[in-house]
């Protein structure tokens, strides 16, 4: 599993800004100088800042660095600077919802790639398998992470995930989808999961790929997937599932794929 390569634009990391003035007689040409009573303000050369951001700002000779007027414009630049950052942060509310996974799965705290440890990087989108755009978590990819335990049900709290990969662990589901309403693409392969088909996941109308194969679980699969009319990709394979087969799939109008090897439906297919 690879850290999170898509968010570099979500750092929220500490950077300065240099005010300094020259005197009108002596003009620079870089950030930092006066020139023709124009000042410029920009980040620190060596500041890890992802972008640069460049105040101008008209004023009169260097004596006016001193007065209370610039001062407090310094000060006004700088809360910009800091509004400029923070806005670039992780949402409290998703970071909420990572923080209570890492909770629930405590091997997420010592990946090899992108620790899920608040106190080694504080922004949840550096995390490995995080995915973030706009502040917000788009996509989870916890594949093949080793990891065990009781899946929360404030998976679903995140506001904006498309898509959730946790294929071979040993994950249980979460009691609930129904909060999981922009979720596109649900993949729990191979997790050991037992019991029958579980209904919760015909809250996931929106939902194009579906993949639970190789795992235990039985059938008969619930009438209510009918309601998966977004569906296109469905892998339910090596399972011992077993009936009629659903007639509920031949209102899956999207299907493309149905992929059912090594179940055990009986009758003819529709």
């Amino acid at each position: 599993m690879k850290a999170n390569t898509k968010s570099s634009f979500h750092y929220l990391v500490p950077f300065a800004i240099s005010f300094v003035c020259f005197p009108s007689s002596q003009p620079k040409k870089e950030a930092g100088s006066k020139q023709d009573g124009w000042l410029l303000l920009a980040p620190e050369k060596d500041s890890d800042l992802p972008g640069l951001v460049f105040i101008f700002v008209q004023v009169q000779p260097t004596e006016m660095c001193n007065t209370s007027a610039f001062r407090t414009f310094a000060f006004v630049a700088c809360l910009m600077a800091l509004r400029f950052c923070q806005s670039n942060a992780l949402s409290i509310n998703d970071q909420t919802v990572l923080d209570s996974i890492a909770a629930a799965l405590p091997r997420l705290q010592s990946l090899s790639v992108g620790p899920w440890n608040a106190s080694v990087e504080p922004d949840g989108c550096q995390w490995g398998g995080v995915t973030c755009i706009n502040n917000s978590v788009s996509a989870l990819n916890l594949a093949r992470a080793d990891l065990f335990g009781n899946m929360p049900d404030s998976l679903c709290n995140f506001e904006n995930i498309s898509e959730i990969v946790v294929s071979i662990n040993r994950i249980s589901l979460p009691s609930s989808f129904s909060n999981c309403s922009s979720l596109k693409k649900l993949d729990w392969a191979d997790n050991a999961l037992t019991g029958t088909f579980p209904p919760s996941m015909c809250d996931l109308t929106n939902l194009t790929e579906l993949a639970v194969n190789d795992n235990c679980l039985v059938g008969p699969i619930s009438a209510c997937f009918a309601r998966l009319q977004s569906l296109q990709n469905l892998d339910i394979s090596w399972n011992p599932i077993y009936g009629p087969f659903p007639l509920e799939f031949t209102n899956l109008t999207s299907l493309k794929e149905l992929i059912a090897v090594r179940t055990y439906f009986d009758g003819p297919i529709p």
